[in-house]
């Protein structure tokens, strides 16, 4: 099988010279394979440069696909209560519900956070999830997303997420993200947005936010190791997990499972023989998850000044492992392996190439128990010393081919070099 690149009509465009086309705002440049991360001021940086360059590939992505975010150190005060406490069964764990409270500028936003600590002496590492419930699927009030979450076994796969939680030392936390903001067009005037009216985020930068709202107090639990936090979350919620290891590099593993397009797959580059989610799909369906800018590129993906690989790029020299199902073929797997690979050179660069990680399982879209068992594999390994039991950084199907892609690509990496300025 050929690579495919999907660039809706830019190639009619161009010969059109643009005519009948949106045309992206200038000075954009003009992209045949992956855009180049290296670049800067019209020139090729070094690894020695590197540091001082990821601020402008962070810029870029505020500017062309999240919005920019307030300082989550903003707000006028944030007060956190505890509305329901239990042991769990076996006692080995205290399970809380928590209100954050979010006060700025006279209002506020009540957020729902669910907290599964472990009974035992020590501090332990975090893992936070966002997702539409807490414990109980009848958090959502949906009946019809209630019925769908049934039918796939959530309910069953979060007791197995926490039960092993417990029992390999982790302290589980879930926040609800439509508490943060709705999850539909027209919705400034919910959730957080509505705190800050003059920013320019979107959903899944807003979603991503609260994730360091909620380290902020986290910090202070002696129950927590702060330098060991890991961040996941499942389709949007792994796009807005992706977000959050961007920006808050408090975040030690960050861990997407079945992002897609906006998260850890390509814009750019699909399986030809499945349907793709591109950006003109994006925009039809859920352009609220991002800003406007970036559907400038809708019929000129070409001219896109980045893709999923300068998002992961940005994590290093910290942990990404991207959870992913081979059929899941709406997330992208032939976009998201090639962007993986295409990210690689840095965290060599770093001198930690095993910080990048890519599990891939049979099946199709959802946060399995086979998802979960990958992840913490690599968290006990990561933060705990263990050795890895799981099998990381396959090609999902023996008949994607990357050559002609990544080739010219990995050109721009030939003189790097090595990063030594942040360990």
């Amino acid at each position: 099988m050929s690579e495919r690149w999907i660039i809706g009509s830019a190639s009619l465009c161009l010969l059109a010279a643009w005519v009948g086309c949106r045309s992206p705002s200038s000075p954009i440049e003009y992209h045949s394979t992956l855009p180049n991360p290296l670049r800067a001021d019209n020139r090729t940086i070094s690894a020695s440069e590197w540091e001082a360059h990821r601020p402008h590939l962070k810029q870029i992505l505020t500017r062309y696909q999240y919005g920019a975010m307030p300082d989550h150190r903003s707000l006028d005060k944030v007060e956190v209560e505890v509305t329901d406490e239990k042991y769990l069964p076996d006692s080995a764990a205290i399970q809380q519900t928590l209100q954050f409270i979010l006060h700025k500028n006279g209002k506020q936003v009540s957020v729902r956070v669910g907290a599964v600590i472990p009974r035992r002496e020590g501090s332990f590492p975090v893992i936070i999830k966002n997702d539409r419930f807490l414990f109980d699927l009848s958090d959502m009030q949906n009946p019809r997303k209630e019925a769908q979450y049934q039918k796939k076994g959530r309910d069953k796969i979060q007791q197995f997420a926490t039960k092993e939680a417990i029992e390999r030392g982790y302290v589980f936390v879930k926040f609800i993200r439509e508490d943060v903001a709705a999850d539909k067009p027209d919705n400034r005037d919910t959730g957080v947005l509505a705190l800050y009216p003059n920013h320019t985020w979107e959903n899944t930068a807003a979603w991503a936010w609260m994730y360091s709202i909620i380290i902020d107090w986290l910090e202070k639990q002696p129950y927590v190791h702060a330098d060991k936090v890991a961040v996941t979350g499942h389709s949007r919620g792994g796009k807005t997990a992706l977000c959050a290891g961007i920006y808050d590099e408090r975040i030690a593993v960050t861990a997407p499972n079945s992002s897609g397009s906006g998260g850890t797959g390509s814009w750019r580059y699909f399986d030809p023989d499945q349907k793709p989610q591109t950006l003109s799909v994006a925009e039809e369906r859920h352009h609220y998850w991002f800003t406007d800018s970036l559907f400038q590129f809708v019929d000129s993906v070409a001219y896109l000044p980045f893709d999923a690989h300068f998002a992961k790029m940005l994590i290093a020299p910290r942990a990404l492992v991207n959870l992913h199902a081979r059929q899941d073929y709406w997330a992208n797997p032939y976009g998201t392996q090639l962007t993986h690979l295409a990210a690689q050179p840095i965290f060599d660069a770093y001198g930690k190439p095993d910080n990048l990680a890519l599990h891939w399982r049979n099946g199709g879209h959802n946060q399995n128990q086979e998802d979960w068992l990958a992840l913490y594999d690599f968290c006990d390994w990561h933060f705990y010393g263990k050795e890895r039991t799981k099998t990381y950084n396959q090609n999902p199907h023996t008949h994607y081919q990357y050559d002609s892609i990544l080739n010219p690509y990995l050109e721009y990496f030939e003189e790097f070099g090595t990063i030594t300025t942040k360990q």
